[in-house]
């Protein structure tokens, strides 16, 4: 989508595809309705999947949607509701939690159900099962992480700065109602 779709001058998705049918305007859509339009889909997921993968380049590039169409939302922020969430993941800050232990273990559920049990908007949570290296290719901070004397552990992470890791769902919980 980035390659076929970024309109570099702009800032911005646009409809058709750089190298498709020469338009005399690509156009690019930020009005929300009942479908959010698809920069405003676009800025939140490149906002999580920065999180998710550390890499900030993501982040940067839903930035300047957000820029591309400020003049927009000024004029009518009631119709750019979903291009707003994603304004508010950026400016919220960021919270990471990594789960590191077996996927099938007791312990590692114990500490995927503390998190799934406190609503923390745009905070993401990664598994890191220790014999499986992918979730580390594709989320490279989540390598030094390991399980705490063979108990999963969890790492509650805000701008990719991580606590002491826990192994206690309690611990975890405490640690995420502290940083609301």
């Amino acid at each position: 989508a980035i390659g076929d779709f970024w309109d570099d001058e702009n800032g911005g998705f646009a409809f058709t595809p750089e190298d498709g049918e020469r338009l005399i305007v690509r156009a690019r859509e930020s009005h929300d309705a009942a479908i959010p339009s698809g920069n405003s889909v676009f800025a939140r997921e490149l906002v999580r999947l920065s999180r998710l993968t550390g890499r900030t380049e993501y982040e940067e590039r839903a930035r300047r949607i957000l820029e591309a169409f400020s003049g927009r939302v000024k004029r009518s922020p009631a119709a750019h509701a979903f291009l707003l969430i994603a304004a508010g993941l950026i400016h919220g800050g960021s919270t990471e939690i990594v789960v590191v232990g077996n996927p099938g273990g007791s312990d590692t559920i114990s500490l995927l159900n503390a998190c799934r049990s406190r609503n923390l908007p745009g905070a993401v949570v990664l598994l890191k099962d220790p014999s499986d290296p992918r979730i580390a290719r594709l989320a490279p901070f989540v390598e030094p992480f390991g399980m705490v004397r063979g108990n999963a552990a969890a790492y509650l992470c805000s701008g990719f700065t991580c606590e002491l890791p826990v192994t206690d769902p309690e611990e975890l919980l405490a640690l995420m109602d502290r940083d609301r």
